[in-house]
């Protein structure tokens, strides 16, 4: 249905309305305040009469208003009984506008009832709006709307003219928002006047009615035929809208992710359906699992559960550079992946192992095993005194029979307006106050002197009294500066002005190495020479000079120099055995050349045997003289011990190298072990020895019996294979006995003869037969007779029963014969069980087992 109230431009309604409007504010408090105003108006959509009540600019009760307090009205028509609106919500707060520049309908001007406070100034505004009544238009007539009351709403200003004495003349415009019910002629009936109707003739045609899409009709009265857009969206419902009460959707509408068809083309896009149901589609980084969408929290877990692009982003709790997540300690900034190990009972690196030095004070010392360089003794730890000559370093401060240095001494205080303020020695250029207990220690600040050359030192000390300075260097390294030599430096004058003082000293050319270097000062009516332990009313502070003599001049001191007298500043040194790589004769070698034949390591063929010549006959990166087989790249591929170019089944391990036939083909290998394999008589591409052919299709040589008209076959008997014999067969017989004897082949028999290296032919006294020797026992099982059908037999043939447990029950003996033997079973030698039948003799044996049922 359209808008409650239209406005209807094409019509001229002159009336002249006299408004009378009483605004009457109750429960509200009278406090002092600077004022207040209110003013009406109809708001800017022509639909609503809306009230402006102002509040001070700034005010915090606006905050109040603006968290949602209603107001009460009641309204009266032309002097009828009022009719109440009970909270009409507050719609915003208007910041910073004068009353003149409100948002109002520009057909009226806004009408200001109270004018408490200045009209041009800047305030703030609360907003309440509630509908045009019916009966105001275009009849005539006044209208008394009265403020009842505020709901969670507090005004914390008080104004006498809130409560205006005499109403205002209102000319209302010719265009009055017309609406249903208003007093006029409704020729049709539907509930709108003539003035507000565009066709009073038809009920269906009416302001309130939608358009017909087709009929010619400007059924909505809107002055437009068959077109309607109520959602404002440039596309009416009968132009495709295929939503006509949402703006964000018509034909051509760009899809956004609502889950809605913008675009009218009847599709819903696939990524605008929430999956997983976490209440995100197509703006879900992964709609299939309903723990991550967009400003989801974040876990760690391995995604992105938030969607910013950042996985297990929870944050760095305690500052270490390392994520919650992949922090085994959020909390302690020196436990993290990576961490160095520290003697603190702690997993430091998050590897989850705490070191078993951490927990062990082996001596009972105190100190546990990670801070006690020798734990097997309690008087050898950190808080041990060394002890002179005994060769132990009593205080693990890696100087043996060193003393600490002496903590300083003090006579009348430290710092009494005493102090060095800066020393200055080539790279050292430290600004200090005065230390704690009149000492610092700065030995971690250094420099780099030459020995033999000689260096200036400038000390300034406070401005405020007249200091000496001293400089000490334990060039003995025996834990002191007592020594001969080692005070390097006296009497250096400070000025109470801040003026620097200096001195020089030479480096002994025998130096080599860090050293400490002690400066002092103190108050110069107490000087000492002698004073490296003590001050009065000064200071100490201690640093590190390191000599270095650098004879390659690379700037690297020769005692730490991978190349004393090589040029290389970048001390590169590739395979870490402590040589740079400039002066290593085998930089990528650390073992340099082990087998001392000039090849380096890590080319050499033959690491640890020496072979300058490098030969690799076989190409496959091992020297000759290191290689099992020099002339085999695969190096025994199928590992029986023989290499491949000897091997003579180089694929197949065969250590023992059988070749029955003297082909140099192994028999594990050879297609025909025991024949030729290398005839193919009939040229396609396979050994004749190994497949059944008709007789023209074999070589003559093979060819055998009268008239050449069967063929030599190669007969292993079975469970004697040894005694292999050469057959001559029917052509039409060789594929059933070469399916029936495995092994057997084509062609007669070939053995690597006497000499074991030449093949010979055994085709000599070759059997001339069709049939070998067969058992057939039927019926099988049998009941009451049984009997044996025997083939093949050519020479003497042994036929043996045996029961179960290997006792023989019959046994007979036959030459050259076939025949069949029959038994009756009801005889005592025959009871019900399993028997086997066995046949045997010098070529060949047959086995079956035969089962009697009684």
């Amino acid at each position: 249905m359209k808008h409650f109230f239209t406005t209807y431009l094409s019509r001229s309604i002159r009336v002249v309305l006299s408004f009378l409007l009483f605004l009457l504010f109750t429960n509200a408090p009278s406090l002092n305040a600077h004022g207040v105003q209110t003013a009406w108006c109809w708001s800017p959509d022509g639909e609503n009469i809306r009230i402006y009540i102002e509040h001070w600019h700034g005010d915090s009760q606006n905050q109040d208003c603006g968290a949602g307090g209603t107001i009460n009205v009641a309204v009266a028509i032309n002097g009828q009984a009022p009719a109440t609106y009970n909270n009409i919500p507050f719609v915003y707060n208007h910041i910073n506008t004068t009353v003149t520049n409100l948002p109002h309908d520009s057909r009226l001007p806004i009408q200001i009832v109270s004018t408490c406070s200045d009209a041009n100034v800047y305030n703030d505004w609360g907003v309440w709006d509630f509908p045009l009544p019916d009966g105001l238009c275009p009849a005539g007539g006044s209208i008394q709307v009265t403020v009842l009351k505020g709901n969670d709403c507090t005004f914390d200003e008080g104004c006498d003219e809130l409560y205006p004495a005499s109403t205002d003349t209102v000319i209302v415009p010719a265009d009055c928002p017309c609406g249903p019910g208003l007093p006029g002629t409704d020729a049709d009936g539907d509930g709108w006047i003539e003035d507000c109707d565009c066709d009073d003739t038809d009920s269906n045609v009416n302001p309130a009615m939608s358009e017909v899409c087709g009929n010619g009709i400007d059924d909505d009265c809107d002055g437009v035929i068959d077109t309607d857009d109520d959602d404002g969206d440039g596309v009416g419902a009968c132009n495709g809208d295929c939503d006509d009460n949402n703006p964000t959707v018509y034909p051509g509408a760009p899809e956004l992710c609502d889950a809605l068809d913008n675009d009218c083309d009847g599709v819903i896009p696939a990524d605008e359906v929430d999956a997983d149901g976490d209440g995100y589609a197509c703006d879900d980084c992964d709609d299939n699992n309903a723990d991550v969408y967009p400003l989801a929290p974040e876990i760690c877990d391995g995604l992105d559960n938030d969607c910013d692009g950042s996985v297990d982003n929870v944050g760095d709790g305690d500052g270490d550079g390392v994520a919650f997540c992949n922090d085994c300690d959020d909390s302690d900034p020196t436990v993290y992946p990576g961490a160095p190990e520290l003697c603190d009972g702690l997993d430091n690196d998050c590897d989850g192992v705490i070191a078993a030095d951490e927990f062990i004070d082996a001596d009972g010392d105190g100190f546990l095993l990670c801070d006690d360089c020798d734990d097997n003794d309690p008087n050898v730890n950190p808080g041990a005194i060394e002890i002179l000559d005994n060769g132990i370093d009593d205080n693990c401060d890696n100087l043996i029979d060193i003393p600490s240095y002496c903590d300083i001494t003090l006579y009348y205080g430290a710092c009494w307006g005493y102090f060095i303020t800066n020393v200055t020695l080539e790279d050292i250029n430290n600004n200090s106050g005065c230390g704690a207990d009149g000492y610092s220690n700065f030995t971690s600040i250094q420099t780099e002197l030459d020995p033999g050359n000689n260096y200036t030192i400038s000390i300034t000390g406070d401005n405020y009294y007249y200091q000496y300075a001293s400089v000490f260097i334990d060039w003995n390294l025996d834990g002191d500066f007592d020594d001969s030599g080692e005070l390097v430096a006296s009497y250096i004058w400070l000025n109470y002005w801040g003026t620097p003082g200096t001195a020089s000293f030479t480096i002994p050319t025998s130096a080599s190495g860090s050293y400490t270097m002690r400066v002092i000062s103190d108050y110069y009516g107490y000087y000492s020479t002698y004073a490296s332990c003590n001050t009065y009313y000064g200071e100490a502070e201690d640093y590190t000079i390191n000599i270095c003599e650098d004879p390659d001049g690379d700037g690297v001191c020769s005692n730490v120099d991978n190349c004393p007298d090589t040029a290389n500043a970048d001390q590169l040194d590739s395979d870490g055995d402590g040589q740079g790589d400039v002066c290593d004769i085998c930089p990528f070698d650390v073992d340099n050349d082990i087998d001392g034949d000039g090849v380096c390591g890590d080319v050499d063929n033959c690491v640890d045997t020496a072979n300058a010549d490098q030969l690799d006959s076989d190409g496959d990166g091992q020297g000759d003289v290191c290689d099992i087989c020099p002339f085999d790249a695969d190096n025994d591929i199928d590992g029986d011990g023989v290499c491949g170019d000897v091997d003579n089944c180089p694929d197949t391990a065969n250590a023992d190298q059988a070749d029955s036939d003297c082909d140099t083909v192994g028999d594990v290998c050879d297609i025909c072990p025991n024949g030729d394999d290398t005839v193919d008589n009939n040229g396609d591409g396979i050994p004749d020895c190994s497949q059944a052919l008709s007789l023209s299709d074999y070589a003559d040589a093979w060819k055998c019996g009268n008239n050449n008209n069967k063929i030599y076959l190669c007969h292993l008997p079975p469970g004697n294979p040894a005694n292999m014999q050469t057959l001559c067969i029917s052509a039409n017989a060789v594929p059933s006995h070469l399916s029936n004897h495995t092994g057997d082949s084509v062609g007669p028999c070939i053995s690597c003869g006497s000499n074991n290296n030449t093949p010979e032919i055994l085709n000599n006294n070759a059997i001339d037969t069709d049939d070998f020797l067969n058992v057939r026992i039927y019926p099988n099982p049998a009941t009451d007779n049984v009997n044996l059908s025997i083939g093949g037999v050519h020479e003497t043939t042994l036929i043996y029963i045996y029961d179960i447990n290997g006792k023989v029950v019959w046994q007979e003996m036959m030459e050259h014969t076939h025949g069949k033997i029959g038994f009756d079973l009801s005889s005592q030698l025959f009871q019900a069980g399993v028997y086997t039948v066995h046949a045997s003799n010098s070529y060949e044996s047959f086995t079956e087992k035969l089962i009697i049922i009684k």
